[in-house]
C-alpha cells in the first residue's frame, strides 16, 4: 500500500469518515468558487468591430464602465458591444477639436478630458454627447501648443489634485 493511502486510511479511522468527507467537500467547493472568480474573458476588438483605426495610442475606462480609445483617427467609445466614434466636424463647433488624440484622462468627478494634437483640451459632455474646448497655450515665447505639440504634449497628472 502506498504511504499516502496508509496516511489517509489512518486519518479516516481516527477522525471518522464524515469529517474527511466534509473537509473534502468544503475544500473542493472553495477551490471551485475561487477558480470561478478568476475567469477572465479577453476579446480581440478591431477595425472590423467598428474601431476607427487599428493603432490605439491611449485608452481609459470611465466611471460608467465605458472604454475610451484614442487613435489617430478619432475618439472611440466602446460599451462592450459597439463603438461610437467621435471625429472632428468642421461645421459643428461642439464636435471634438481634432481627430488625433494625444491624451485621455478621467478626473475625480468622472469627467472625460481629451487632449488633441491641435493644442486643444476637450471636455466630453455625457448628456449632449458633445465637447467643450479649452485652448492650451505655451507661455514660452508665446508659442501655441499647436506649433510645438511634440515638445509640449498634453499630460494629465495622476496626483490626487487631478491637475492638468
Amino acid at each position: 500500500m502506498h504511504p499516502f493511502n496508509k496516511l489517509l486510511h489512518a486519518f479516516v479511522k481516527t477522525t471518522g469518515g464524515i469529517s474527511l468527507i466534509c473537509f473534502c467537500i468544503i475544500f473542493f467547493l472553495s477551490v471551485d468558487s475561487a477558480a470561478g472568480s478568476k475567469n477572465h474573458v479577453f476579446k480581440h476588438i478591431g477595425v472590423e468591430d467598428g474601431l476607427s483605426q487599428s493603432s490605439v495610442n491611449f485608452m481609459v475606462q470611465d466611471s460608467k464602465g465605458f472604454m475610451w480609445f484614442g487613435t489617430g483617427n478619432g475618439l472611440n467609445k466602446y460599451d462592450g458591444y459597439t463603438f461610437t466614434v467621435y471625429t472632428k466636424d468642421p461645421y459643428d463647433s461642439t464636435s471634438i477639436s481634432d481627430n488625433v488624440i494625444s491624451a485621455l484622462f478621467v478626473d475625480g468627478g468622472g469627467r472625460l478630458w481629451v487632449g488633441t494634437t491641435d493644442g486643444v483640451l476637450n471636455l466630453f459632455n455625457r448628456k449632449s454627447e458633445s465637447f467643450s474646448h479649452y485652448s492650451i497655450s505655451v507661455k514660452k515665447n508665446h508659442e501655441s501648443a499647436h506649433d510645438n505639440f511634440y515638445k509640449y504634449p498634453i499630460i494629465f497628472s495622476r496626483n490626487n489634485d487631478f491637475t492638468i
